[in-house]
């Protein structure tokens, strides 16, 4: 009977811990997941692509659409 509780007991402490690391793996992967759409991050993914094809076109490897609107209106 002492031995079925400890089993019990010790299988409960293993799926506790199981949840804990997978719930910190969820908050870490829902952080970067709100990181890559934060409109304030200069890494966002819609910066990031607009950046990557302006570079694409332009041939230029330091191009921004920021630095781009600054010429054309300069």
């Amino acid at each position: 009977m002492t031995r079925d509780i400890e089993v019990i007991l010790l299988a409960t402490l293993g799926i506790m811990v199981v949840v804990a690391i997978e719930k910190k793996n969820i908050r870490a992967a829902v952080g970067e997941a709100g990181q890559a759409v934060n409109p304030v991050n200069p890494e966002n993914i819609f910066n990031r692509a607009v950046n990557n094809a302006g570079r694409s076109i332009s041939g230029q490897s330091d191009w921004t659409l920021g630095g781009w609107i600054y010429d054309i209106t300069h």
